[in-house]
């Protein structure tokens, strides 16, 4: 490490990575979350051409509308914060990112390193704050030899920028750069101290000119080697080589001969290989909406369609005797069960990540090596098939499904059905966490000419930052629905503040499912405090953010809600657990 290197200004450094990025990675995209420390990246963004740049107060909303940025343009997006709590604040998105294999890069103003372990304001331990959920971090400070080029773009990286003052330390240029002058007077922002003002940034420079030696103890050069805090830093633990993937493969087709497959969140770029390879084989399918696959034609007549409780028929039936995992991690109960009641049944996982989804002794092999192992003439015996009563007993349940769902039109499941039915084709529809991804992969109606695209956050599957990521993924060419549960929209309360800078051709429908609190945990407890049980309505919250506000309790016969649009849905949970326990009592008497 060299430390006699000079010097270089705020801007000057901020100038640098912003070219970097750019140039190495195709970063477009930055989310910026104004405050005193970042003030210099602030001012090279809002010169810098052919750039998009948003605008947050609050940083955990900004970091989540990355993901979903990325999401819709699969191009890496960059997050800038100031200095202190306001890092921390992007740990939840940034473990939703490194879960879904989104290459966010994480940008943090930092005070001068000599500050560290200090407590001094706006001070905190800033490098290696992402621990494993970053595939590489650095420390940069005062100088530049830096390079982006081993980030893997599979995970978020982190880049740590130490600014000293003042802040702003160089005079616009001309160039690559829009002209214009900078801010004048005090900087401020939701966060960060005030800029020092001009003229007692000129006197601090006059004051330390030729006082290198005593300058330069508060320097500390680059860190250009990445930090590594464990070595499971890179997403997932990798796929075996090849020979060791065919030799799982085998080693699962020698003990299962009747599979289920599990279609979960599946990239579009494998889909169709996917339906055609499938289609061959006469197993039954379980297809989550997220697989983009659930209505598909060419499937329809192999599809389970009377929701997930039909596996555990299967299972007790002897119908199946193994599990094909094709996607991400399921959303399905069924697949949570694999690591207890059904920990005896083989698995076998087909994913773009390495990971096996179970805490149990996994396989994860690629998709091109699945498909090309299934397809070969070698392996033609393994696809006896079984017999096809259970396409019969499937068709039974899915009309008693059906006729439960009639006669309970309040009922959660009924209006999931009723919002399936009514919702545009290829309208995009983001999927929220906890019951209403679950309600729709058991309700919604099969319409293969829908062509619905399907999103969700399923890295973690938490709830937070889901508005944020609904607006971040949101289409100018199409219509787009949101379907989140109440809780989830009280986690994001700051999302539509990006609405505004978004394209005006954008039309969003943001439906909130209100049933008074977690009801997923209702079978657990009845507890108000375990439910986190309210009697709120979201009225003054769409108000506020000048959306358009529909209270409904049923859907109407036709569509006209204007965008942009807050659709709240209350409901008495009372319904939904009379449409449970009559579906659950007839399909048991069934078995």
């Amino acid at each position: 490490m060299n430390f006699t290197k000079k010097p270089i200004s705020n801007r000057e450094l901020s100038e640098k990575l912003v070219t970097l990025l750019r140039e190495q990675h195709n970063v477009e995209t930055f989310c910026l979350c104004s405050g005193g420390r970042s003030a210099a990246l602030a001012s090279i963004l809002s010169q810098t051409q052919e750039v998009k740049i948003f605008s947050f107060f609050e940083e955990r909303s900004a970091g989540f509308f990355a993901l979903g940025r990325w999401k819709r343009d699969k191009k890496p997006c960059a997050v800038i914060t100031t200095s202190g709590t306001a890092v921390a604040e992007l740990l939840p998105s940034v473990i939703e990112a490194y879960y879904s294999h989104a290459p966010l890069v994480i940008i943090t103003a930092d005070r001068p390193s000599s500050y560290r372990k200090t407590g001094a304001p706006q001070s905190i331990e800033q490098v290696g704050i992402f621990s494993h959920y970053v595939s590489s971090s650095w420390d940069l400070e005062q100088t530049w030899d830096f390079d982006l080029s081993s980030w893997d773009r599979l995970s978020p990286c982190h880049i740590n920028v130490c600014f000293d003052e003042p802040l702003i330390d160089t005079p616009n240029r001309s160039g690559p750069f829009r002209s214009g002058p900078l801010r004048s007077g005090p900087l401020r922002s939701g966060r960060g101290e005030p800029q020092t003002p001009p003229h007692l940034q000129k006197k601090l420079i006059e004051t330390t000119k030729g006082k290198q030696g005593e300058y330069k103890k508060h320097i500390r050069p680059i860190k250009a080697l990445p930090y590594s805090p464990s070595s499971s830093s890179s997403a997932g633990a990798g796929f075996a080589e090849s020979k060791q993937e065919e030799t799982q493969m085998k080693s699962f087709f020698s003990k299962v001969s009747q599979p289920l497959w599990i279609l979960s969140e599946l990239p579009e770029t494998v889909r169709k290989k996917t339906e055609i390879t499938l289609s061959f084989f006469p197993w039954p399918i379980y297809a989550e909406a997220l697989s983009g696959l659930r209505e598909s034609s060419r499937l329809h007549s192999l599809i389970l369609k009377s929701g997930e409780d039909f596996l555990n028929w299967l299972v007790l039936n002897k119908k199946i005797d193994g599990v094909i995992r094709v996607g991400r991690r399921p959303c399905t109960r069924f697949w949570r069960d694999l690591e207890t009641i059904y920990s005896s049944i083989p698995v076998l996982s087909v994913s773009d990540q390495s990971y096996s989804g179970l805490s149990r002794a996994g396989v994860a092999v690629r998709f091109s090596s699945f498909f090309k192992w299934i397809s070969s003439e070698n392996n033609k015996e393994n696809a006896s098939g079984i017999k096809p009563d259970w396409y019969k007993q499937d068709a039974l349940r899915s009309q008693i499904l059906t006729r439960v769902i009639n006669k309970h039109p309040l009922s959660e499941p009924s209006l999931i059905r009723q919002l399936s039915q009514n919702i545009p084709s290829h309208s995009l529809l983001f999927l929220g966490n906890s019951l209403p991804v679950r309600e729709w992969d058991l309700a919604a109606s099969y319409q293969p000419d829908k062509q619905l695209k399907y999103i969700a956050n399923r890295g973690a599957n938490g709830i937070d930052g889901l508005l944020s990521t609904f607006f971040g993924v949101c289409e100018p060419d199409r219509q787009n629905w949101c379907l989140i549960g109440d809780l989830s929209c009280l986690y994001d309360l700051s999302a539509p503040w990006i609405q505004r800078q978004l394209n005006k051709k954008i039309n969003f429908f943001l439906v909130i499912i209100n049933n008074g609190g977690g009801q997923i945990f209702s079978s657990f407890s009845s507890d108000p405090l375990f439910l986190n049980s309210h009697n709120l309505n979201f009225k003054n919250w769409a108000e506020m953010w000048h959306l358009n506000y529909y209270c409904i309790q049923r859907w109407p016969k036709t569509f006209s809600f204007s965008s942009p649009a807050v659709i709240e849905l209350t409901v008495n949970f009372a319904y939904t657990k009379k449409f449970e326990r009559e579906f659950h009592s007839l399909i048991f008497d069934l078995v």
